[in-house]
């Protein structure tokens, strides 16, 4: 596959050194979340980690393939994890499989620190990729989704090894060509993961979220419009903010709340078997 070109815009310094003294992530409202290191950038059927650093990348693309600058392929089913060295979670996350039992990467969730960001809709762009705002929800974002087969990226960000047993990922090694799931991932059990197909419960309450942040951002943006001295209009719009922030802050927490409860369930039947 040819090397994708993907042209973030709206960042200071995308294409120029990392800034490796910011901690937290940013955005540019449109397609790229910015780790200060790393650039993560959507389009459509798409996902790039272009390491500033070391001018090396990693894709995921299309029915779930993983390809990378150096030339290594692999290929995923469900979920993944991308652990960067800067302390950055990427999780990528693929829809339900379609008629032809295909399953498309769709939905991307970055971490760093306490913050977290939600990319979604990337699978044909139906409605368009919505990228949410920086919001701090770390927790709430880690507990709904687990991480999947976890690779971890070294010095390059080409360099990935799988977290379960060290083993790097070359395009020559047939086990990772055929299936990056069950190859040594942690987590990875033949392939199948906890996490649900698109559609799910869990998704359509990250559609609720992300639809709420777009408010919460049309908001802003009209606040910074209104004059200064039209106080009534002010506070107007100050309400409905507060109003959106609220109703993120409950559903992520309930979404924390009905995680927890699964869990405890699971492991009460664990321990009822033991």
């Amino acid at each position: 596959m040819p090397e994708l070109s993907f042209q973030p815009t709206g960042l200071r310094g995308c294409q120029g050194k990392a800034d490796a003294s910011r901690s937290g992530l940013s955005t540019n409202g449109n397609n790229t979340i910015d780790t200060g290191r790393y650039l993560i950038t959507v389009k459509e059927d798409h996902v790039r980690i272009h390491d500033r650093e070391t001018n090396t990348w990693v894709d995921a693309y299309g029915d779930s393939h993983l390809q990378t600058s150096e030339g290594d392929r692999g290929q995923f089913r469900k979920t993944i994890m991308i652990d960067l060295p800067d302390g950055t979670k990427t999780t990528i996350k693929t829809m339900g499989k379609d008629a032809h039992g295909v399953s498309f990467v769709d939905v991307v969730a970055v971490i760093k620190g306490d913050e977290a960001v939600v990319l979604q809709g990337i699978h044909k762009g139906k409605p368009g990729v919505r990228l949410g705002g920086v919001l701090n929800n770390a927790d709430a974002v880690g507990a709904v989704w687990e991480d999947g087969s976890v690779l971890r990226a070294g010095r390059r960000v080409d360099d990935l090894t799988f977290a379960g047993n060290g083993r790097d990922i070359v395009g020559r090694d047939p086990k990772a060509s055929g299936g990056i799931d069950s190859a040594g991932g942690i987590g990875a059990t033949d392939g199948a993961f906890s996490i649900g197909s698109g559609g799910s419960n869990w998704d359509r309450l990250w559609a609720i979220i992300s639809d709420l942040e777009k408010q919460l951002s049309d908001k802003i943006t009209e606040a910074e419009g209104i004059n200064e001295n039209d106080s009534g209009a002010m506070k107007k719009v100050f309400a409905e903010i507060e109003r959106i922030q609220n109703a993120i802050t409950q559903i992520t927490t309930a979404m924390t709340n009905l995680q927890k409860a699964d869990h405890d369930s699971k492991m009460a039947i664990v321990r009822n078997l033991a």
